[in-house]
């Protein structure tokens, strides 16, 4: 039996599939390139704009369905189940916590749980783990909870065991992800940083981790948790990806975000004090309903005064069945466009500016991928791109940065 999958979306995505293809190939599936060859198409999918949705219509519509069995997971399988039908009426569909279902679908065993299970890894040096499924929150403006639901941690060991199968396995970078690993534990009695000191207690050798996602809310507990000293710890990217989404609170009350402004200013301001030069990502919807100019310009503001140097930035997509796709005020598309410029060249000025901090200095750098004619991209310890030439990936390297621009650096071997 030969099948074949495409996986679009969120690195959760991403695992799913590396599982369902170990378990296929534990049944003696073989896996094809095209799915014309297929006897089995597998479309793993997303739903996180309205962009995205359209891409995945499309990809419903013209993947081949006649003489073979067509099967739908991911996000968009619970958002719009009745779409797929309409585009795919044979199609046989399962969200992802429809792991049980998905499994008779496919006609082979799939394991119960997401962590410490075989999986066919497709990235020779790094590897991602799911840490936990779901979150704690209610947004407005997101379709994830309808497909990912309450958040369900999964075992520590269980995560630990696959973060030593990944390092002995040859893997440097080990990317911890959730859809909030700020939320990681709340339901089993743990958190995040038990199980960061648990992985560096138990896990030896050469490696990085990267830790993904979590939300303000979350990020301020933890920092009173010790979150910021178990980063002390070399093999831990000084990298943090706390997504803002609105400078302006009325828009975050909307949006149902769980904090104010300040508290994300002050959780960024921590964690600068202890780690100067600390990487720091945010995400920013523009153009949420009834988002007044001078509301998106504090958006634009904060991005400027706290320097942020890893920006995110989302057009507001209305996702069918949300809150927010039901409000008043919606904003026009041009208008959106507008504001996403503004905001992104206020970004470059801000990246190149905090860039130019690591030129003339030393960084131990992990070669991590390849880059356009023939160079390699690393990530310093503060998960910095730094494009060099001319190197072996999957390497540690000690580069001198020669050059800074908006959104990487440039360096060369010492």
């Amino acid at each position: 039996m030969r099948y074949y999958i495409e996986t679009y979306g969120c690195v959760a995505n991403k695992v799913d599939s590396e599982i369902i293809m170990a378990a296929l190939k534990s049944a003696g599936f073989e896996r094809v390139n095209r799915a014309e060859d297929a006897d089995l198409i597998i479309l793993n999918t997303c739903a996180v704009k309205e962009k995205t949705i359209a891409h995945m219509l499309s990809r419903i519509r013209r993947l081949p369905k006649d003489g073979n069995k067509f099967v739908v997971t991911g996000c968009l399988a619970n958002v719009l189940p009745d779409k797929i039908r309409e585009l795919a009426p044979n199609a046989e569909i399962a969200g992802p916590r429809e792991w049980n279902k998905l499994s008779k679908i496919l006609g082979v065993p799939l394991p119960e749980k997401k962590a410490g299970v075989p999986q066919i890894r497709t990235e020779p040096n790094l590897a991602s783990v799911v840490i936990s499924e779901g979150c704690t929150g209610t947004c407005t403006y997101c379709a994830t909870k309808f497909a990912r639901k309450y958040i369900t941690s999964f075992r520590p060991g269980d995560i630990v065991r696959s973060v030593r199968e990944a390092v002995e396995g040859g893997r440097k970078e080990i990317r911890l992800t959730s859809q909030d690993t700020g939320a990681y534990g709340i339901d089993i009695g743990t958190n995040l940083v038990e199980l960061l000191g648990e992985i560096l207690d138990s896990v030896e050798g050469e490696y990085r981790v990267r830790v993904g996602m979590m939300n303000v809310d979350h990020a301020v507990r933890l920092i009173d948790e010790g979150l910021l000293d178990v980063f002390e710890d070399p093999r831990i990217y000084k990298f943090f990806h706390v997504p803002v989404q609105s400078g302006n609170d009325r828009i975050l009350r909307l949006m149902q975000r769980n904090y104010s402004v300040d508290d994300f200013r002050e959780v960024v301001r921590k964690i600068r004090r202890r780690f100067p030069l600390a990487s720091v990502a945010t995400d920013i919807i523009v153009g949420f309903p009834t988002e007044t100019w001078e509301e998106f310009l504090e958006s634009a503001q904060l991005i400027e005064e706290l320097k942020i140097d890893v920006l995110n930035i989302s057009r507001y997509s209305a996702i069918p069945g949300t809150v927010a796709a039901r409000m008043k005020g919606q904003v026009s598309s041009n208008e959106k466009k507008r504001r996403s410029k503004y905001i992104t060249e206020a970004h470059l000025r801000v990246g190149k500016e905090w860039n130019e901090q690591y030129v003339g200095k030393t960084y131990k750098t992990l070669l991590i991928e390849r880059g356009h004619h023939g160079a390699v991209i690393g990530r310093t310890e503060h998960y910095k791109p730094v494009v060099v030439q001319g190197e072996e990936l999957g390497e540690f390297r000690d580069i001198y940065i020669t050059e800074a621009l908006p959104l990487f650096l440039r360096g060369k071997t010492e």
